[in-house]
């Protein structure tokens, strides 16, 4: 596929014309990135992970940095939101309970966006810095998302932000087909489920794929493949220690 980067499987009866028309995201796949970050921070790695609840990001994450830390590399995780952010009022008043009467979708988005540059700035920073690779459980593809699902793009603010955000030696954008994703959350206690229809499902599918396409990032459909087979086309895809992504994208 034009303008993906390393192993890409689409989802069954997706083709290619649909993951580059994406559904209002504007644009063929080789139009260039739909956000541009900053310089890759180093000589530790950032490894960005990205996709709907239940495409299998906490099951890959933690695999990977076992993987990472098995081959002698220091390794620290990291999860956006942070959960420090995700108990906050606002988080919960809307992203939970969907008290759109109460919180602006907007100011959600804008402080969301602040507690993730606190968190590149004062811990992930200084972690590749010191040679520590850095997995990061979300990083900007799903807040892009966010932002189109609330309407509220184009976002010049977020374009200017993410320019403060170091450019991931890796990024991943995983997915997967709706039936399976439906058995998994059905295996979830029903606090941990996301609600979704068929419909709305594909469509913003279709949107992380154009965003993931467009930026160039792994693409991995986890519905039949197992975390080890996952684990070993993101290894397969690393840059080696000391030779991090040294462009902006």
């Amino acid at each position: 596929m034009r303008g993906c980067s390393g192993l890409t499987i689409l989802p069954a009866g997706m083709s290619e014309a649909a993951v580059g028309a994406g559904h209002g995201g504007g644009g063929a796949a080789d139009d260039g990135p739909l956000f541009q970050t900053g310089p890759s921070v180093g000589p530790g790695r950032l490894l960005a992970l990205d996709g709907f609840d239940g495409s299998g990001k906490t099951t890959l994450v933690r695999r990977l940095v076992e993987t990472l830390r098995n081959d002698g590399r220091r390794t620290a995780r990291f999860r956006t939101p942070t959960p420090q952010f995700k108990r906050t009022r606002m988080f919960v008043l809307l992203a939970k309970q969907g008290r759109l009467d109460v919180v602006d979708p907007l100011a959600l988005q804008v402080a969301h966006a602040a507690d993730r540059l606190q968190l590149v700035r004062r811990r992930i920073v200084p972690a590749l810095e010191s040679d520590c690779d850095v997995v990061v459980d979300r990083y900007l593809a799903g807040a892009y998302g966010s932002l189109r699902r609330w309407d509220l793009l184009p976002a010049a603010w977020f374009g200017e932000l993410v320019k403060e955000m170091p450019t991931p030696a890796l990024s991943v954008y995983l997915h997967v087909r709706f039936d399976r994703w439906s058995e998994r959350m059905a295996a979830r206690p029903a606090r941990e489920r996301t609600e979704c229809t068929a419909a709305e499902y594909e469509r913003r599918i279709a949107e992380g794929l154009e965003t993931a396409c467009r930026n160039k990032m792994l693409i991995l459909d986890t519905s039949d493949l197992s975390p080890a087979a996952c684990i070993d086309a993101i290894t397969a895809s690393l840059p080696p220690v000391g030779r991090n992504n040294l462009t902006e994208g």
